[in-house]
């Protein structure tokens, strides 16, 4: 399953989130468009991302993630090929609202509910290993430099849609949602033979389906909307980092070429992903993520500082170590520590919940960076801003407490 899954979320990523920063220059060099115009267009994927997923959660739960999964990029696809003819701002604002659709539909959190029921015990690793996927997806960010440069933007995202369609038809059509619709069991585990666990802080105290939570349970914890709280805080720095690091190596200040912009970036955020995802994976079945999570806004905010005061290639590699670890963990702890508190049964529908303020929140980061660019021709300002701010994430993060199920006890 994890097989299936990971080129998926490799290839989704690689070729928005991470290569979006590539499109500043050639757009404003074409249309003459302010970097703010532009950003706002790919924080419509976060904002949109943040209103669809309450919806696209739910509708994993009740329809499963294969058929979400195979809808969403197929959607990405068919936004590429539309964005690629466009002439004027507002039909690239609708080109890529497409694009962001599909990113909704297929988004990580339903990729995360399809291994929420394969795995129990191991989930932390499972998770750990899908959440390397961006960092291989890291991989293509010189690839479509390159297209760029020899074929200018629009067919670049004509051939971007094609690969998408050639990948990921026949691997998310190979998904399969529930083990126990195929006569298997989660880790390969009778659960006669024994508890299910979501990690230290879980073993044993979740032993059927009436100790996890609906969604309307959910809602009604303080421990809900203090985790919602938190994530939102983490992905405003997270937002800003993905989509304005290329922009900002480009900027005046620092001056990298696009090749050089993409290769360090890919280098540093590969390398730093790959050493630290599959290892905090590991380290979320052995530790309380509720007690190590608040650490890992301190280690955003340092990476942040870091990326503003950053001038040379091996600058760009320390802030990644830093960044990716703190965001390796910040992506598979997410996950495990909703599975901790609420259980399978609703986790999409739960988790986008969470996700849905985080993502209206990160939506705003581009944007003011954008628009802080515009006005001082440097993005140097805007990510020490950002960097202060992730420390306003530990705090609700630290007031997460324990929720009783009815009889069930669950750590939160």
């Amino acid at each position: 399953m994890i097989v299936a899954v990971i080129p998926l979320f490799a290839l989704a990523h690689g070729m928005t989130q991470r290569s979006y920063g590539l499109l500043f220059d050639p757009l404003q060099k074409e249309f003459g468009w302010s970097a703010a115009a532009i950003a706002l267009v790919f924080s419509l994927d976060r904002f949109e991302g943040g209103l669809l997923a309450p919806v696209t959660g739910y509708l994993t739960d009740r329809i499963g993630g294969r058929i979400m999964i195979f809808t969403g990029m197929v959607t990405i696809a068919i936004g590429f090929l539309l964005a690629s003819q466009v002439q004027s701002l507002w039909q690239f604002y609708v080109a890529f609202l497409i694009v962001n659709t599909g990113s909704s539909i297929g988004s990580i959190n339903n990729m995360h509910a399809v291994l929420v029921h394969w795995f129990r015990r191991y989930l932390g690793r499972a998770l750990g290993i899908l959440n390397s996927a961006p960092s291989v997806g890291t991989l293509l960010v010189p690839f479509i430099a390159l297209l760029i440069t020899a074929f200018g933007w629009r067919w670049t995202l004509v051939i971007s849609a094609f690969l998408i369609l050639a990948i990921s038809v026949p691997l998310s059509l190979a998904i399969r949602p529930n083990p126990q619709n195929y006569g298997l069991f989660p880790d390969g585990i009778n659960p006669a033979d024994s508890h299910r666990s979501y990690g230290p802080a879980s073993q044993g105290k979740l032993t059927s389906s009436s100790g996890e939570a609906t969604v309307g349970l959910a809602l009604r914890t303080a421990s809900f909307w203090f985790i919602t709280l938190a994530i939102g805080i983490y992905n405003f720095g997270q937002s800003a980092q993905r989509l304005l690091i290329i922009p900002h190596l480009q900027s005046p200040g620092i001056g990298f070429s696009r090749e050089l912009a993409s290769v360090t970036v890919t280098v540093s955020m590969v390398t730093g992903g790959l050493l630290t995802r599959v290892l905090m994976g590991w380290l979320a079945e052995k530790v309380d993520v509720r007690r190590v999570y608040p650490l890992l806004f301190l280690v955003q905010s340092a990476g942040l500082i870091i990326l503003a005061n950053a001038t040379k290639p091996w600058h760009v590699v320390i802030h990644s170590l830093v960044f990716e670890a703190a965001f390796s963990a910040a992506i598979t702890f997410h996950g495990v520590l909703i599975a901790q508190i609420f259980g399978a049964r609703r986790f999409a529908s739960i988790k986008g919940l969470t996700t849905s303020f985080g993502v209206l929140v990160a939506a705003a980061a581009p944007v003011i960076g954008g628009a802080m660019f515009d006005a001082t021709e440097s993005y140097q300002f805007f990510f020490q801003l950002a960097s202060g701010l992730a420390l306003l994430g530990i705090p609700p993060m630290l007031l997460v407490k324990e929720v009783h199920w009815g009889t069930s006890t669950v750590e939160s």
